[in-house]
């Protein structure tokens, strides 16, 4: 989702970000780019029109590129100012300037070790249905846990998704789920699959808190992330992470050997989760580490500092004023729908119309 962090004021420049995906729309001269931007299906005929409101949003505002997914070797593109990312989440072709926060930087206050509640759950893990997430896997190998005789109560949570019957979604959970599990099985595995009606997450971040305060380990079966907020949010809440020990993009940026457990193949995670589970007392979760380096509070004045220095570079001063700083976690991937440009509560509010470019030039007082 197209961003606005200031308008102009006072002849200096304002601040938008755009995300990976939408940028793709605005760039058609690079080879990199235009291998990948069929995948948000933009007719040609609109490139020259996005291209042609880049520039004249550039002449009143720094224009910032946020990556929710890992990209290696990325051009450097001659609109964009600024880059923001995860370590581990991008690279580049060239010097660029690179702000190293992505939205997991901006992990609500919600996901603490404040309150905590009985432990009920021993493994939960928090997902979409998209194919790359492997929860095939991650049931295969809850599966072998209980084979082994350990009942655990798991939470496999599925955020929501529209377009859940595509070829990339692993449409068939529910089935397996029934399929791979005994009766008594599923009296402690809890498949909790969200409505796509409830729109694009369909939970609260609140209520996601609680379930992660309520378990004792996280897990994850990616083999490639992007930002993976969920990896930060159950640090906040103190919950050891158990994820594949080459796990690409930003995933393992705020992992070490203190909080979490990593798996080589996935026929051996059952094995780390059930060493996890068994030894909770072996971790040590430095929770306030982890705020200062994913919590929104400390991001947002690590963000300042980084605006400041990218204004004097451009000869330029920086007033240290900001709007629309809550829910960054979601705003900068664009999964924040409270925008006019965003199409409906089913997706994310990437600009990939006509009419939400204008829309978005409206908000810009372009």
């Amino acid at each position: 989702m197209a961003h606005i962090f200031k308008h102009p004021s006072n002849g200096q420049k304002g601040i938008v970000v755009f995300t990976h995906k939408e940028i793709r729309a605005f760039q058609s001269s690079n080879k990199y780019i235009d291998r990948i931007k069929s995948k948000l299906k933009i007719p040609q005929k609109l490139h020259s029109f996005y291209r042609k409101n880049i520039e004249e949003i550039s002449k009143k505002y720094f224009i910032g590129l946020h990556f929710g997914w890992y990209h290696e070797n990325y051009p450097v593109l001659d609109f964009v100012d600024f880059y923001m990312g995860g370590e581990g989440t991008v690279s580049f072709q060239g010097e660029v300037f690179f702000i190293p926060l992505n939205s997991s930087s901006f992990t609500p206050s919600e996901f603490n070790t404040n309150n905590m509640p009985s432990k009920y759950w021993d493994i939960i893990c928090v997902s979409n249905i998209a194919k790359h997430k492997h929860l095939d896997l991650f049931m295969k190998e809850i599966k072998k846990i209980y084979e082994l005789g350990y009942k655990y109560k798991v939470l496999l949570l599925n955020t929501s998704k529209a377009n859940e019957s595509t070829p990339r979604m692993y449409s068939t959970i529910v089935q397996d789920y029934y399929d791979w599990f005994s009766f008594e099985e599923r009296q402690n595995f809890t498949l909790l699959k969200l409505n796509h009606e409830l729109g694009f997450l369909g939970i609260s971040q609140t209520q996601l808190s609680h379930f992660y305060k309520s378990s004792k380990v996280f897990t994850l079966f990616s083999k490639r992330e992007g930002e993976s907020r969920v990896i930060s949010e159950a640090l906040m809440c103190g919950l050891p992470v158990v994820v594949k020990a080459d796990l690409e993009g930003g995933g393992r940026d705020f992992l070490n050997e203190d909080n979490s457990y990593l798996f080589d193949v996935f026929d051996n995670a059952h094995r780390s989760l059930i060493h996890t589970v068994e030894n909770l007392s072996d971790f040590n979760i430095d929770t306030e580490s982890v705020r200062k380096d994913a919590n929104e509070i400390y991001s947002l004045g690590i963000l300042k500092q980084y605006f400041e220095k990218l204004y004097k570079e451009h000869n330029s001063q920086f007033d240290n004023k900001l709007i629309n700083t809550d829910y960054l976690n979601f705003r900068l991937p664009g999964h924040y729908l409270d925008v006019r440009w965003s199409i409906n509560r089913h997706m994310s509010a990437d600009i990939v119309t006509r009419q939400q470019m204008n829309y978005f030039l409206m908000a810009l007082k372009l």
